[in-house]
């Protein structure tokens, strides 16, 4: 049987706000080893503000966000070994 492996990226309920805007509401994924995905959407749909949040640029307003299992607010700086965002 072969092991589990933890997902490398894991978002749970994640939202965000600027100021009274919501720009992200629950966001729930996760992203296993060898997984590609693409994000799409209309100008102002959050895409940006989504990879912010998962490159620790942003913090956001509620949920958790782990990189190999691991909350990015507990070891941002370690989490940068495993996820590089170039804009």
């Amino acid at each position: 049987e072969k092991a589990m492996t933890p997902p490398l990226v894991n978002l749970s309920d994640v939202s965000f706000t600027y100021g009274s805007y919501l720009a992200l509401n629950q966001v729930s994924f996760e992203l296993a080893p060898g997984e590609l995905a693409v994000l799409a959407g209309r100008n102002g749909a959050g895409k940006s503000t989504l990879l912010r949040c998962i490159a620790g640029w942003s913090q956001a307003t509620h949920g958790v966000i782990s990189l190999p299992g691991t909350p990015i607010e507990r070891a941002e700086r370690a989490m940068r070994h495993h996820l590089v965002l170039v804009p």
